[in-house]
């Protein structure tokens, strides 16, 4: 245990120098795994998905995000896919950042019962507030690990048209940012 607490601290120590300046941009993106809630009385499932990321610095460590998220999920008379864009900003302390997004969702299921199926189209919306963790591996490449919350807005429109958003869900998501100073 000692020795992964020395690694972690190394790591940090090597990392706490640079900033990120405004001509800077990074690409990248994140998988996650989450376990998420449908609504409030639901019970939970677990899913994959990924995000393709591109953030600007607008200021010193301060960055314009645009996100979009593409997610599949199937199981036995079940399947699903999102796809979303985002906007959000993220604020950098070091390698450490803190940040929200807010993305609009085109979401469509497939129920199959017992002699028939159901088709649904909704849209919704999300904030994410995150907090993470940029880890250098290489020059001006990041393991990022990020811890993130999201939450359901308003009211979804489509096939559920005037159903709250109650959906949340709580994750990690792993990826690889690439600096790119312009």
């Amino acid at each position: 245990m000692k020795k992964y607490l020395l690694i972690v601290v190394a790591i940090m120590a090597v990392s706490a120098v640079f900033a990120f300046q405004p001509s800077s941009m990074l690409i990248g993106g994140t998988f996650e795994f989450k376990s998420e809630k449908d609504d409030s009385d639901a019970d939970a499932f677990s899913t994959v998905a990924f995000y393709p990321q591109l953030s600007g610095f607008v200021i010193e460590n301060l960055s314009a995000d645009l996100i979009v998220n593409i997610l599949s999920q199937s199981t036995d008379g079940y399947k699903a896919s999102s796809i979303g864009l985002g906007a959000g900003a993220r604020y950098f302390f070091r390698n450490l950042y803190g940040g929200a997004d807010f993305t609009y969702a085109l979401n469509n299921e497939e129920v199959k019962f017992l002699i028939t199926t159901q088709k649904t189209k909704y849209n919704a919306m999300y904030l994410t507030p995150k907090i993470g963790y940029l880890a250098p591996i290489l020059p001006n490449t990041y393991i990022d690990l990020q811890g993130y919350y999201k939450l359901g807005l308003g009211e979804y429109t489509g096939d559920y048209e005037d159903v709250d958003n109650e959906e949340s869900c709580l994750g990690i998501r792993l990826g690889v940012q690439f600096n790119l100073d312009i």
